[in-house]
């Protein structure tokens, strides 16, 4: 007799919760910038990080609206400025945050996947960061990585590549935030990015 899996607690809302189609301006994800050096770099090119077009409005021209400080947590960096462009057409604000600083949390992302590292898993080197998570922090990452992927996987599904199309028809119905991210095979800041590139708004954690 096989016992029926227990449904993975719910995802905290804010998680699930895309952008309203009113919106204007938000967040973009630069996913080929994966370290510090890449960042800095674009960073010094006025042109580095400004979008072709708006992501709102489609208009072609983003003008550099300001700066803003991002907690980065890399050894002897605790910040990083991000660049924010404003749309000539809409208005709207968009800022572009590097791949491997984690939005919405405090930390980036090779520290936190090395913090809910699971003890048959091998988790990424790290090297001694200016702030350690406290242990409700991690408590907090591990419950979000344990709730409901549904929405996860119902991004995948509604995507146009089909390996991703087949990896959400194989995770079931009601998936973990985690089993989403171990069928991908991919690091949290890809899946991260991934997601939020195709629904903007979507969090992994």
């Amino acid at each position: 007799m096989t016992r029926k899996r227990v449904p993975p607690p719910r995802e905290a809302a804010c998680l699930s919760q895309p952008y309203p189609s009113s919106q204007k301006g938000g967040t973009v994800i630069a996913e080929f910038v994966l370290d510090l050096l890449t960042h800095r770099r674009l960073l010094a090119d006025p042109d580095g990080y400004r979008p072709e077009h708006c992501p709102g409005c489609g208009h072609g021209a983003l003008h550099v609206h300001d700066y803003r400080s991002r907690l980065c947590q890399e050894p002897g960096v605790p910040t990083v400025a991000i660049v924010r462009h404003r749309c000539v057409g809409c208005g709207g604000q968009w800022q572009v945050l590097p791949a491997f600083i984690a939005r919405h949390l405090h930390f980036h992302w090779v520290l936190l996947m090395a913090a809910c590292a699971t003890p048959d898993a091998e988790a990424p080197e790290t090297p001694p960061t200016t702030r350690v998570p406290s242990a409700d922090t991690v408590t907090r990452w591990l419950r979000r990585l344990a709730s409901c992927g549904r929405v996860l996987a119902q991004v995948l599904a509604s995507s146009a590549e089909s390996t991703l199309v087949a990896v959400a028809q194989a995770l079931g119905l009601e998936p973990t935030r985690r089993e989403v991210v171990d069928a991908l095979g991919r690091p949290f800041a890809e899946v991260a990015a991934l997601a939020h590139r195709l629904v903007p708004g979507v969090r992994l954690m």
